[in-house]
């Protein structure tokens, strides 16, 4: 298991339908290697890897319906969600990802970091691997590289 700095996602792939496999599974632990909890549930982060790039994101493991998340991971690569399976169950597992923007704005005002619009990336679906892509409408494949419908949103930090 690896270390993570309390960021739950970092992403290279952008919005969009990703073919990946799944490079790593590690829980979420602080810079003093102490794993990380939210409200006592364990928070575990997998990496999804193609040849663009990474997309980590990060699943709250609560029995509940937090965990309704990674359990449809689990089931699109097809390993049983109970109990939890093992690392080596899931690593090298192919399965397509859809990714979309997340526009951080305060109220009507866009929110900069370093001087730039802060958007995240966040997986919003994911599909068994198959031959033939799933289409979702507004994929930017399909709209010139702009992400509609689905693959964008915004996130109001000032509510």
């Amino acid at each position: 298991m690896r270390t993570s700095q309390i960021k739950i996602k970092e992403s290279e792939l952008k919005a969009g339908l990703h073919k990946v496999i799944i490079e790593d599974i590690f829980s979420l632990k602080d810079e003093n290697n102490n794993v990380v909890r939210l409200n006592g549930k364990l928070i575990i982060i997998v990496r999804f890897k193609n040849n663009k790039g990474f997309h980590e994101q990060g699943f709250i493991i609560d029995n509940g319906a937090r965990q309704k998340y990674f359990n449809n991971i689990l089931r699109c690569i097809r390993v049983n969600h109970t109990p939890l399976p093992k690392k080596e169950e899931l690593l090298g597992k192919e399965l397509f990802i859809a990714v979309r923007e997340v526009h951080h704005v305060e109220d009507d005002k866009v929110v900069m970091h370093e001087g730039k619009p802060k958007i995240e990336y966040s997986l919003f679906r994911a599909f068994p691997d198959s031959l033939n892509a799933p289409k979702i409408k507004g994929d930017p494949q399909f709209n010139n590289g702009i992400p509609q419908e689905e693959f964008i949103t915004y996130k109001n930090i000032a509510a």
